[in-house]
């Protein structure tokens, strides 16, 4: 790979990486928000997938020299601190909580298949993974919505 595509290359698996930085963050909140054991348990594994991921992403970027990032950046910061704010004010129960997160989890599925159509030097072993991810991703949801159906 010449420099220009490694970096290329590097760029784009950083920008997958910000945002799993970002869906870590916001499971954080979400964790904390969650009354509900069984639903405090399903966002913790969720969170757990999205660490595995990021740790891909960060053992890829290194073993091909390049540096992975290590937060959203300031543009994800700003959004994260909307979004923290935006939940103070509409959460106020467990079905709240269950439809921000499916909303979210959703728009993060979304814009991780967005940008890996953009992508164009991707490799063979990351597009296998990102295949692999957005199957999670509709996973994620279906749990989401399947604690949606419960009493709380």
């Amino acid at each position: 790979m010449n420099t220009r595509n490694n970096n290329d290359f590097v760029n784009e698996l950083n920008d997958f990486l910000k945002g799993l930085y970002m869906g870590i963050d916001s499971f954080d909140s979400y964790i904390k928000k969650a009354e509900n054991l069984d639903v405090k348990h399903a966002f913790l594994n969720i969170q757990n997938d999205y660490k595995t991921q990021a740790q891909w992403f960060s053992n890829k970027i290194q073993s091909i020299g390049g540096t992975p990032s290590y937060s959203v950046g300031i543009i994800g910061k700003a959004s994260e601190l909307f979004n923290e704010f935006k939940n103070e004010i509409t959460i106020h129960s467990t079905q709240d909580l269950l439809e921000e997160v499916y909303n979210a989890c959703n728009i993060g599925y979304t814009m991780t298949e967005k940008h890996f159509n953009e992508c164009n030097s991707l490799d063979k072993d990351t597009i296998n993974k990102i295949n692999s991810m957005l199957i999670d991703y509709k996973n994620h949801l279906d749990i989401i919505k399947s604690l949606s159906t419960g009493n709380y």
